[in-house]
């Protein structure tokens, strides 16, 4: 029995050195990873770091804390962050988002994020490498307004990337979005006439990206790794008679250059070009050009009110069908 009792206590002085050590270690990550924000020209603050968990979770609470880039006008401030782990594999880590507001600041301006129940995941292989097993970002209730409007709201919405089980470079990456409102300022930027439905019926992305390595830790340490192929298995958004879906299949080089073909499906694409119109995205001048390149293009395809595009890479260069669109954008990841 006393032999049970020794193995006991020495047990627990053992479980707390381990969680004691792993949480001093979690806090020196911390401050490592605001001193590498600094040391690439950043302002990183924060005011408190306060621990708790024991004996079973690690975690960290730090509070006030602000990242800023001012070489591209950038920055983020939170009143708390929240990050926890069992305390048997801290790889296994929680970010709890506060639900007061999040500050954003771009180049565009300033503008705030509400969120309930807002959490980033983030799953680690065990091991030396620290491999990317899954991210993902979900919330519940979710709005982003800025001083002029609220640009858009929804009722839950969900990121998440996760390593393909036969290829440690692979990753599935899925967006969900339920019940997504345009706020007035982005109905008021996009022309939309006041009887346009208020809610977006669809907004969902299903997308496997092979990267040249996998994601693990010395993607901090070095270049991210980089796409070598994009396979977009299916996006679809749709809002009232307007939709978008697409599908395809891209092969990205060593220099970032794309070859592969995407298939878009444009519904009702004459009143989808009303909105990017009422965005500014071209003269006006040019509507007439645009409207009968885009119309001859719908009639090929046999059907008026749609359009059955097929996006094009190749030598560089994109096109839609035999029409040239230009360079191609470089896809790297910087």
């Amino acid at each position: 029995m006393r032999m049970l009792i020794w193995l006991g206590v020495l047990l627990a002085i053992v479980w707390g050195v381990w969680w004691w050590a792993a949480t001093t270690g979690a806090e020196r990550a911390v401050n490592v990873l605001l001193q590498d924000r600094r040391s690439a020209g950043w302002d990183a603050t924060i005011t408190q770091v306060d621990h708790s968990g024991f004996p079973l979770r690690l975690q960290t609470q730090i509070s006030d804390l602000t990242l800023s880039d001012p070489a591209h006008g950038f920055a983020i401030e939170l009143d708390r962050l929240t990050a926890s782990a069992p305390a048997w594999w801290p790889g296994y880590l929680t970010l709890a988002l506060p639900d007061t507001p999040i500050e954003i600041i771009g180049p565009a301006g300033r503008a705030t994020a509400h969120l309930t129940e807002g959490q980033i995941d983030l799953r680690l292989k065990p091991g030396q490498a620290l491999e990317v097993q899954a991210l993902s970002a979900t919330s519940g209730a979710v709005s982003l307004e800025t001083p002029d409007g609220v640009i858009a709201s929804a009722d839950q919405m969900r990121l998440a990337a996760v390593q393909e089980p036969a290829t440690k470079n692979a990753y599935s990456l899925e967006v969900n979005a339920a019940n997504i409102v345009p706020g007035p300022l982005t109905r008021a930027v996009l022309g939309v006439p006041e009887d346009f439905p208020v809610v977006l019926d669809d907004l969902t992305a299903d997308v496997a990206v092979s990267f040249d390595r996998a994601w693990d830790r010395r993607a901090l340490e070095r270049n991210y790794p980089q796409p070598r192929r994009i396979e977009i298995r299916q996006a679809l958004a749709t809002w009232g008679p307007v939709g978008l879906s697409a599908a395809g299949d891209v092969i990205v080089d060593e220099a970032g250059v794309p070859d592969g073909s995407v298939t878009l499906v444009v519904q009702n694409w004459l009143q989808m070009l009303d909105f990017v119109q009422a965005t500014g995205a071209f003269p006006p001048a040019r509507r007439t050009q645009f409207e009968s390149v885009l119309r001859a293009l719908s009639n090929m395809g046999g059907d008026a009110d749609n359009l059955n595009l097929k996006l094009d890479f190749k030598a560089g260069q994109m096109a839609v069908g035999p029409i040239p669109l230009g360079p191609a954008p470089k896809l790297i990841l910087r």
